[in-house]
């Protein structure tokens, strides 16, 4: 099944896909497809991204002197804004002033196997349980 076929199929497929074995070969088929337009795209493109680049390194080399006098006044504000302890705000912006603390974690799995059932039941009311979804990158080379 050439590419653009394998890619009409998927469009009319459910959104459950029922065999893993089919999936997996049209997954490998797409990024195959993916390869072969990102290729494309670079030929097409080729001229355009060197012409970005060159403008980008012109724009850097430019920008250099003006840098390096933001980064000397920043960095008299980051040594001066300690002795004044607080977040500064002005109509041209601001120097936020963060104190610093302490994180404290415990190892939840040690805490989680300790035998005693006392620990466990006055620990338990404390511990926090975030859900993290999955997650899916694609990487086309």
């Amino acid at each position: 099944m050439n590419n653009e076929a394998l890619i009409q199929k998927l469009e009319g497929l459910p959104e459950q896909v029922t065999s893993p074995c089919v999936a997996e070969a049209d997954i490998k088929n797409l990024l195959a497809e993916l390869r072969k337009i990102k290729a494309e795209k670079d030929i097409a493109c080729g001229s355009l991204i060197i012409q970005l680049a060159e403008i980008q390194e012109e724009l850097r080399r430019a920008g250099l002197p003006f840098d390096w006098k933001s980064e000397k006044i920043e960095a008299s504000i980051k040594d001066m804004l300690p002795a004044v302890g607080h977040t500064i705000k002005t109509e041209y912006g601001s120097a936020n002033f963060r104190k610093g603390s302490v994180r404290v974690s415990y190892d939840y799995k040690a805490l989680d196997a300790c035998p005693d059932e006392y620990v466990k039941q006055a620990i338990l009311p404390y511990r926090k349980e975030t859900l993290v979804s999955s997650s899916i990158s694609i990487e086309v080379f």
